[in-house]
């Protein structure tokens, strides 16, 4: 994914594996980080914020996902009571990956 032009300083994706955050991405630096568990992640520094539509994350996730470009940038509408079933299911499905809810 290019979000910015290629006359950048920083590094393209950093490796986030068994690294803080705030001793990577220098200090008053925009960034996106995506964590995946307890695994690390990767974090990208933002140079020119001006050069980064506002819908960047929602394109790494939906990336991510495999999803079509209108299944996350412009989604049909839905009812409340389609979002409330939806979120429930994803809520059951997400149960056994979250790692911060201690299971027995």
């Amino acid at each position: 994914m290019e979000c910015e032009d290629s006359s950048r300083d920083n590094a393209v994706l950093i490796d986030m594996k068994e690294r803080d955050v705030k001793r990577v991405i220098p200090a008053g630096f925009s960034y996106f980080v995506v964590y995946f568990g307890l695994e690390g992640g990767m974090a990208h520094i933002i140079e020119n914020e001006s050069l980064v539509p506002s819908w960047f994350g929602q394109e790494v996730i939906g990336g991510m996902l495999g999803l079509e470009y209108n299944q996350w940038r412009k989604p049909a509408n839905e009812v409340l009571e389609q979002q409330v079933k939806r979120v429930a299911t994803f809520k059951k499905q997400l149960k056994e990956f979250d790692s911060t809810i201690f299971q027995k």
